[in-house]
């Protein structure tokens, strides 16, 4: 199933605190952000709606595989990915999330 991009929220880390090329965003702390993300996004906010326990065990193990201090990276500029996920600060290689229920998966 291809990509819904209009169920899409794009950031990338050269925009700082422009988070999704908002104005006014860059002083929010993350409960103000999560708020604006929901009435800005909610569409996105509805899709996403339920329970999906095969990525939330997949979700549970990658906070682990990163446990304390490094983040996954889904994208990189300057990297071809494989389709696993690297992490921050090391040789940590976490395996891609499973399709969710909208893509076909069995979630």
């Amino acid at each position: 199933m291809a990509a819904d991009w209009n169920l899409a929220a794009v950031y990338s880390s050269s925009s700082q605190g422009r988070y999704f090329q908002w104005d006014d965003a860059e002083h929010c702390d993350a409960g103000g952000l999560a708020r604006l993300f929901i009435a800005r996004f909610s569409e996105i906010c509805e899709a996403g709606y339920g329970a999906d326990w095969l990525y939330a065990g997949w979700y549970l193990e990658m906070l682990h595989r990163t446990y304390p201090d490094s983040l996954p990276i889904a994208y990189r500029d300057d990297e071809v990915m494989d389709g696993s996920l690297r992490a921050t600060g090391g040789d940590i290689v976490i395996p891609p999330p499973p399709p969710g229920m909208r893509s076909g998966g069995s979630s």
